[in-house]
């Protein structure tokens, strides 16, 4: 692993404030599609990962374990680069010259998986600004924003695996994904 230093903000205070999409979240965007443009067939699985993950929110989960794992088997498979920890402290710079940091997430999977990770770790402290993300990414890459979001249930149970002091907020995504 080569690591070099990287000056400057974060993009972190640009976006506090909930102030919707701005050049900071569709910088953002763009960087996220270039990221799953590649292909990464050497690295792990992030649906593997989950599926581990989610095994770990048990306590939590209770009889909805099996529901959340079944979803999870439902959902494409893809051996796009991800991030795994795409978010605004992890991205350095001003748009137009911006860099991504902390790779050590980094995984294959399906890029709806990383943008939902990306939400879902943006919400806790700025739902607006997560929300407005996942229409930045919608727009940039052609995608739907349904495609990322019905992702919400399966990943905020992998995190409730990782951060069950979290349970509070992860819950309610996971039952009222797991609804619809």
């Amino acid at each position: 692993m080569i690591m070099s230093r990287i000056n400057g903000q974060n993009f972190t205070r640009a976006l506090s404030g909930g102030q919707g999409p701005t050049p900071y979240l569709e910088e953002m965007a763009r960087l996220h599609v270039a990221i799953h443009r590649h292909r990464a067939p050497g690295l792990p699985s992030l649906k593997a990962w989950l599926g581990d993950e989610i095994q770990q929110a048990e306590a939590n989960l209770g009889a909805a374990l099996q529901s959340v794992l079944d979803r999870l088997a439902e959902m494409p498979h893809s051996d796009r680069l991800c991030h795994g920890d795409f978010q605004p402290p992890n991205v350095m710079g001003k748009p137009g010259n911006a860099w991504i940091i902390d790779w050590t997430h980094a995984a294959q999977g399906d890029p709806a998986i990383d943008v939902c990770q990306s939400w879902l770790l943006m919400q806790r402290s700025e739902k607006e600004v997560a929300t407005a993300y996942v229409e930045a990414y919608a727009k940039e890459s052609g995608r739907e924003p349904d495609d990322v979001l019905r992702w919400a249930p399966i990943v905020a149970s992998a995190r409730l695996g990782n951060v069950p002091s979290e349970a509070d907020s992860l819950t309610p995504i996971v039952f009222e994904g797991l609804s619809r």
